[in-house]
């Protein structure tokens, strides 16, 4: 989110509290006071702000904390997730399933996953073909041609 003045824009998303009041709903009511003293400005001591950063730098860069932390937010629970349907995705599936070298001429150099039916986003392994850079462009010309090489 790009930052204006101090505060940060929301893209044109809605507040989850836009319209409600401290008198109609109990959840803004509870974060005034919860933000109150933020919001008087009171200052954060400089001594417990220090000994606050030391202690997250430690847990933070921890290995078993950055590991469940990556476990965490990977495949479906990442924020990014789209249901495994895109490329990157079909990629690691065919190398994970088939040798890396090219299934036409056996190079194993610039190497490209081909879609047989050319939806990039079928992932299924019958669909999923390694092929090199050239195999691959070849496979295209003599396809676009109506001769179904593979």
């Amino acid at each position: 989110m790009p930052f204006q003045n101090g505060h940060m824009i929301n893209d044109g998303r809605i507040p989850w509290n836009k319209g409600f009041t401290k008198e109609t709903d109990k959840r803004v009511a509870e974060y005034g006071r919860k933000g109150s003293i933020a919001k008087k400005g009171i200052p954060f001591p400089k001594k417990l702000k220090a000994r606050h950063s030391k202690i997250m730098k430690r847990v933070m860069n921890s290995p078993d904390i950055r590991a469940r932390i990556s476990a965490s937010l990977s495949g479906e629970k990442s924020p990014k997730w789209k249901g495994g349907n895109s490329q990157v995705y079909g990629i690691k599936i065919a190398f994970k399933h088939y040798p890396a070298k090219c299934i036409d001429c056996g190079s194993t150099r610039n190497l490209h996953v081909h879609h047989i039916d050319r939806n990039s986003h079928n992932n299924s392994i019958e669909n999923l073909r390694i092929l090199c850079s050239q195999c691959h462009l070849r496979f295209h010309k003599v396809k676009t041609n109506g001769v179904i090489a593979i």
